[in-house]
């Protein structure tokens, strides 16, 4: 569980979201946000992982850890440098927003 809450915490900050924030927006208590990014959490429902995923905007390879094949557009979003990542992902928050509406 420890590397699944340290990809939690990584994209959670690369979103620049709060640990409170992102809680709020899971309607978890904050210390459970807490125990899962420091891998003390024994288990993780399968709800709560797909609701971190569509908030971070991750796919399940990503959230588990599973390298990206080769060729893969998760590929070559992963050559990207960070800050680019931050700026592409934060633009399709905003497209995915606006359907929603």
């Amino acid at each position: 569980m420890h590397q699944l809450g340290s990809i939690i915490k990584q994209h959670r900050e690369l979103l620049g979201l709060t640990q409170q924030e992102l809680s709020a927006k899971l309607y978890i208590p904050l210390t459970q946000l807490q125990r899962i990014e420091q891998g003390k959490a024994k288990t993780i429902s399968p709800v709560l992982l797909r609701k971190i995923a569509l908030i971070l905007a991750l796919d399940g390879n990503t959230l588990l850890s599973v390298p990206p094949r080769p060729g893969s557009l998760q590929h070559q979003i992963e050559l990207l440098p960070s800050p680019a990542k931050h700026h592409l992902i934060k633009f399709l928050k905003e497209i995915a927003a606006g359907f929603e509406n």
